[in-house]
């Protein structure tokens, strides 16, 4: 079984380059270069892209291989590491490298609450806040965000046992017309992986539909995104009109509009303020074995 090691120095020696050459080559030292090939070392996602660019060959080839699978504690590739090279691989459009990277570390031993919190979790969050610092354009933004949701949808399947849910009904919707409803199918996604019965009701629903959707589904939760500073007054009628239909279901919100209030929530009377897939995930196991 070749390792990336064994692959950069068969590379090397294909173009008859010394160590020191391609040290010279990539500004690195010839130290760093042999540890690399003796897989001693594994390089950080700039080195990786180093090397991609300079032998003009993909990623996927070099993490990947043909048979590659992540080890931890052979490469030292820690999960930090991987969140900024999958973020990394996206900023340069290279959605498929991101996919095999997701997909091979889900055959790892890291488990997918990681993978969901602070890979999928991290990106959305790190590409809001550069766009809005003006680091990114809001095209990038938005394809990044919509790549992540592609991810999630081809490996959610395997991962979702439709067999295991539980009597936990959770609804999902976002507020007015807010239509920044990525963050929120993630947390919905992951809610179904983790055994939840979850509905996703999108965006734009009038609040006598998501009320008429309580009852027909008998949400024991609802969870309402809102982004956007305008959508402000939808959310307060929308928890309103839901508390006045069933006191008994719990209301929990999240989204930029919350996080920059951080008693926002109390104040239109809703249950709980999440501010990260985690919690809202703790707060209905919580719930569920305090109200038993």
């Amino acid at each position: 079984m070749k390792s990336f090691g064994n692959r950069i120095k068969n590379l090397r020696k294909k173009l008859n380059l010394t160590q020191k050459y391609l040290a010279k080559e990539l500004n690195l030292s010839q130290t760093a270069i042999g540890n690399y090939e003796k897989d001693i070392r594994f390089p950080n996602k700039d080195v990786l892209i180093l090397f991609s660019n300079y032998f003009n060959v993909s990623l996927d080839y070099l993490i990947c291989g043909s048979e590659f699978i992540y080890k931890k504690e052979k490469l030292n590739f820690d999960l930090e590491s991987v969140k900024d090279l999958f973020l990394n691989l996206l900023m340069v459009g290279k959605s498929n490298e991101a996919y095999i990277l997701i997909r091979d570390l889900l055959k790892s031993d890291i488990k997918i609450e990681n993978i969901y919190i602070d890979i999928f979790e991290y990106t959305l969050k790190e590409v809001g806040r550069l766009y809005e610092l003006g680091k990114i354009e809001i095209y990038k933004e938005h394809y990044i965000s919509n790549m992540v949701l592609e991810i999630i949808s081809q490996i959610s399947p395997k991962l979702i046992d439709f067999n295991n849910t539980n009597n936990k009904k959770v609804l999902g919707v976002c507020a007015g017309f807010d239509e920044h409803f990525i963050g929120l199918k993630l947390v919905m996604n992951y809610l179904k992986i983790k055994g939840l019965d979850t509905y996703f009701l999108g965006t734009a629903l009038p609040t006598k539909e998501v009320l008429e959707s309580i009852k027909f589904y008998d949400a024991k939760y609802i969870l309402i995104s809102a982004t956007l500073k305008n959508s402000l007054p939808s959310v307060t009628n929308l928890v309103k009109a839901i508390i006045e239909q069933d006191k008994d279901i719990k209301i929990i919100v999240g989204g930029r509009v919350f996080n920059e209030r951080e008693n926002l929530y109390k104040e239109i009377k809703a249950n709980f303020h999440s501010k990260s897939i985690k919690d809202i995930f703790e707060y209905i196991s919580l719930n569920d074995i305090y109200s038993k």
